[in-house]
């Protein structure tokens, strides 16, 4: 824990033969550890050095044997960790952020590791040899911004007890094929990025540029950018999407070019949603959408059946800088829209509906059965640069 140190005398090695955990994390001053100051804690169970600024790890530590985690997150000068073959007890290891160019020597000897965080920018190469070889991994956090290490060769789903996964696919065939190997897993959090290795994006709690977000149980995080993601149309298109959507509260999609619907109702099975349980929608600089749901059923079946379950929970809806769009909401979704407490249009300089007029265009008046959403419900309504907007918007 931070408590100011600011070195450690270079002949300092304590006799802590019971000592089983060691804290010294966050001490941003601590430059070096001597060789000798961990030949007497042969009871270390816990090491965390986080946030310092040593540059080496000593090489004693190669033989505390009876250590389960040794956390170095942030030591964003840490070059050199010595081998640990003789770690077996190592369930956690966390490189978050080091700048260590290759793995550690004896990373595969660690048969009982949990928890491996490879978020390292340095890295040159990925260990896909030895990865599928730690069978007890339950958390696996790779550096998914990478220009230059690729995932090629490794198969995550080859690590069947893995809960929490962070990684990065160049190929969409490959993204595809991992999201279906996951059916049944109870992954209870992942960030799948899906780029060219040259694409530049953000990955963060806001600016994610294809984000689904669950509460609770789950929290997925699906992240895409760059060519080879242009190409999908709608979130229907992406395989992991209908696998597990059903418990998204959070989804946020933005400057994906190619998405011209958010669901494509022909690539789904029945007119339920998977959207039953979102909460909160942020669309922003989608060029080409134009339709929230694509319908496909014929008139007959489209103009008689609500839409089951179609945003039934959500709160909050965020659209800006979607130019293509002209009515927000089909007719049909109103009736779906009672639980809505903020909407805010902006800069969708197209829009000239917030629900559209469709069923009055069929029916000549509106189904007197049909619930829409009422202005009185909603406790926040920002509207801004609507420059072909109708002045009867209707609520």
């Amino acid at each position: 824990m931070m408590n100011n140190v600011l070195e450690i005398p270079p002949n300092l090695s304590p006799k802590c033969e019971v000592l089983s955990t060691l804290l010294l994390q966050n001490n941003k001053s601590l430059q070096s550890i001597s060789e000798s100051f961990f030949q007497h804690m042969h009871s270390l169970s816990i090491l965390d050095i986080s946030y310092t600024n040593i540059e080496q790890l000593p090489n004693s530590v190669s033989k505390l044997e009876k250590l389960k985690a040794l956390v170095l997150h942030g030591c964003y000068n840490l070059r050199y960790v010595p081998s640990l073959e003789k770690l077996e007890a190592l369930r956690k290891l966390d490189l978050y952020h080091t700048t260590i160019e290759k793995e550690p020597e004896g990373l595969e000897m660690l048969s009982n590791l949990t928890y491996l965080n490879l978020c390292i920018q340095s890295l040159k190469k990925l260990p896909v040899a030895i990865l599928p070889r730690l069978s007890c991994l339950q958390c696996l956090v790779l550096y998914v911004k990478s220009s230059s290490v690729e995932m090629n060769g490794f198969d995550p789903a080859r690590l069947t007890k893995l809960e929490i996964f962070q990684g990065r696919f160049t190929e969409l065939i490959d993204f595809n094929a991992y999201t279906k190997s996951i059916q049944g897993q109870e992954l209870t959090s992942y960030l799948l990025v899906m780029a060219q290795l040259k694409a530049k994006f953000k990955v963060n709690e806001v600016t994610t540029k294809f984000k689904l977000k669950c509460d609770g149980v789950r929290d997925s995080i699906v992240s895409g950018t760059g060519k080879n993601h242009s190409s999908r149309q709608s979130l229907s298109d992406i395989s992991i999407f209908f696998q597990q959507a059903n418990q998204l509260r959070v989804c946020s999609v933005e400057d994906c070019k190619g998405i011209e619907s958010i669901l494509d109702s022909s690539l789904s099975n029945s007119l339920c949603s998977p959207l039953e349980n979102l909460e909160y929608l942020w669309l922003e600089r989608l060029d080409n959408l134009h339709v929230l749901i694509k319908l496909e059923a014929p008139l007959s079946i489209s103009s008689s059946l609500p839409l089951l379950g179609i945003f039934s929970h959500l709160k909050s809806f965020v659209i800006k800088e979607c130019l293509n769009m002209k009515q927000l909401f089909p007719f049909k979704l109103a009736h779906d829209l009672q639980n809505l407490e903020k909407l805010v249009v902006c800069d969708c300089v197209q829009m000239e509906d917030i629900i559209s007029s469709e069923e009055e265009i069929h029916k000549g008046k509106r189904n007197k059965h049909s619930h829409g959403i009422q202005s009185s419900q909603i406790k926040g309504v920002g509207i801004e640069e609507l420059t072909k907007a109708k002045e009867h918007m209707r609520f």
